[in-house]
């Protein structure tokens, strides 16, 4: 199974790549540890695009974030469909977002169409929380993926509860000018170890005035995450810990754990003290004025960040390996929507999930770097070059992790590491080994 779904993030990556250059050659030319999120938005933090007409059916989604492109997605969703439903957008929160579905299903409160990730689904889909869209995708729908057996990320007993829309997963860009300043050398081929990517930034901190590296306080669980995947060396050991077989106080995710902590305790993630704590506004803004070398951020979001900090000179590097494997596991895969099973207008929700894998949304998306899995046409305005560097990693894409055993345990590592670590020590991995044997003992 775990072979099959790296295969179908393999074809999703590829169709993307290959559509893209057809479409270019017929024509000339978004982990984290935050913990102040709350569940569902208040009626003042929500944004509606159809007024106060009591006569129109309130449609309600929780798929956009604050972004320049997300807000351009709610404008031309407002267009399409503003005069037939009284449109609601709630803020999608990566940290919250499943209990926030969840609290508003006990509630008995209307959600109509969700962002989440298909290969996610297993706590919707057992709870009897995810509506069977398997009827509602029809021969004209299927039409519109590049290769439709992507559809089996989201399929669970036979069953879709998940549309699959576009490929996720983290990148690194680097600052060229830093880089020739410092005297920095990369590997051509963007991989690279932590081991490469520490000494590279000690040598930046030691021969220019900038931090090595910064991340973004909603992505930082990806350091735990990806250490859970890769620190083991083979994928037999791997599956067994993302089973929930294998403790989280064994000895290579307790070293992988120091060491990242030790990367932190020496000032090597912008600003130094309050690295864990970098919004996105203060992660392009000083990445605008040159104050840290290597930015972490999700590939679905590169375009917009290089176009935020003005950056140019630049070049693109995969996520540094943390283990022994010479084709290391990457946390990814692909972001998708589901109707849950409280929404109050699920023929809205399927008309805007068409709406946004039509042609033309497909081509806006491809164009501002989202990876889609849908035919966009011969318009899309794609650097290749930009592409071709956020698709190598497609068959190195795993997308089930230890997350997918239990909400709690979930919303633990994305929420609260590696801070917990990095403060308390060896009591987080005993909350940790605790929620992870709750979770199998269900």
């Amino acid at each position: 199974m775990k072979k099959r779904m790296k295969q179908l993030v393999s074809i999703l990556i590829a169709s993307a790549l290959i559509f893209s250059l057809t479409a270019c050659g017929s024509k000339s030319e978004s982990t984290g540890v935050a913990q102040d999120n709350g569940n569902a938005k208040t009626a003042e933090d929500t944004k509606s695009g159809g007024g106060e007409n009591t006569k129109k059916q309130d449609l309600v989604m929780i798929i956009t974030q604050a972004t320049d492109f997300d807000k351009t997605l709610e404008e031309k969703i407002n267009e399409e469909f503003g005069e037939k439903y009284n449109i609601i957008f709630k803020t999608w929160e990566e940290q919250s977002v499943e209990q926030t579905v969840k609290t508003a299903a006990t509630a008995g409160e209307q959600i109509d169409l969700v962002k989440f990730w298909p290969m996610q689904m297993e706590s919707f889909v057992s709870a009897n929380l995810a509506t069977d869209l398997t009827g509602y995708m029809d021969d004209e729908w299927k039409d519109r993926f590049t290769d439709t057996n992507i559809l089996e990320m989201g399929t669970y007993d036979g069953k879709l509860y998940n549309i699959p829309y576009d490929n996720v997963y983290p990148a690194i860009i680097a600052n060229s000018a830093i880089l020739a300043e410092a005297g920095v050398t990369l590997p051509e081929s963007g991989a690279w170890t932590w081991a490469e990517f520490e000494e590279a930034c000690r040598t930046i901190e030691e021969k220019t005035d900038a931090f090595g590296a910064a991340i973004q306080k909603e992505q930082a669980c990806w350091l735990v995450r990806n250490l859970f995947l890769q620190t083991w060396g083979n994928e037999e050991d791997m599956n067994a810990f993302i089973q929930g077989k294998v403790s989280f106080k064994d000895p290579k995710i307790v070293d992988g754990l120091e060491m990242i902590k030790k990367d932190f305790d020496d000032g090597m993630f912008y600003p130094g003290e309050g690295g864990l704590a970098v919004t996105q506004d203060q992660l392009y803004a000083a990445f605008s004025q040159g104050k840290y070398a290597f930015m972490f951020v999700p590939s679905s979001n590169v375009v917009g960040a290089l176009d935020k900090t003005g950056i140019t000179d630049y070049t693109i590097m995969d996520y540094p390996s943390m283990g022994t494997s010479e084709n290391p596991p990457l946390l990814g895969g692909c972001n998708g929507w589901f109707i849950p099973k409280n929404a109050g207008n699920i023929e809205g929700a399927v008309e805007v999930m068409k709406f946004l894998q039509s042609e033309e949304l497909s081509n806006y998306k491809l164009s501002a770097g989202k990876l889609v899995v849908t035919k966009a046409g011969a318009n899309s305005k794609i650097d290749m070059t930009l592409l071709e560097a956020l698709t190598r990693n497609a068959n190195s894409i795993q997308p089930k992790e230890i997350m997918g055993l239990d909400a709690e345990l979930n919303e633990y590592i994305m929420n609260l590491m590696p801070a917990n670590y990095f403060n308390n020590g060896k009591s987080a991995l005993d909350e940790l080994d605790a929620l992870r044997e709750a979770a199998l003992s269900r």
